[in-house]
């Protein structure tokens, strides 16, 4: 069974995906902020992190930049689910090796699914 980070700070999002996710059949995780995630991709190495990029205590680029770092962890699938536009972002993301890059109040459920789905095949 294929197993999902999502690391997300609001707990109605991170159910809904939570809920959909696992009707696909796979193991979800869940982190409510940047320290948790990365304490749970090093003990639990997932195949797929679902990451926010504005988290608490380690912002999501914070948490990708320290994904990237790691021999352990840089490969890690990484797909950004924000209401934060690319080009709206503080930081430059574009070398950090990211999936795909979603919108979350433009992209339905179904379409984030979709995706994962390819990843993680």
């Amino acid at each position: 069974m294929k197993r999902i980070l999502i690391a997300e700070d609001d707990s109605f999002t991170m159910n809904v995906y939570t809920t959909r996710l696992k009707k696909d059949g796979y193991a979800i995780e869940m982190a409510p902020d940047g320290k948790a995630a990365w304490e749970k991709i090093k003990k639990q190495s997932p195949d797929l992190l679902l990451l926010d990029m504005t988290l608490p205590l380690v912002s999501g680029y914070e948490l990708l930049q320290m994904i990237r770092d790691n021999p352990s962890t840089k490969n890690l699938s990484v797909v950004i689910i924000s209401n934060t536009r690319k080009e709206d972002l503080p930081h430059d993301i574009s070398g950090l090796n990211v999936s795909k890059y979603f919108v979350k109040v433009e992209t339905p459920i179904d379409e984030i699914a979709s995706v994962v789905k390819e990843i993680l095949q």
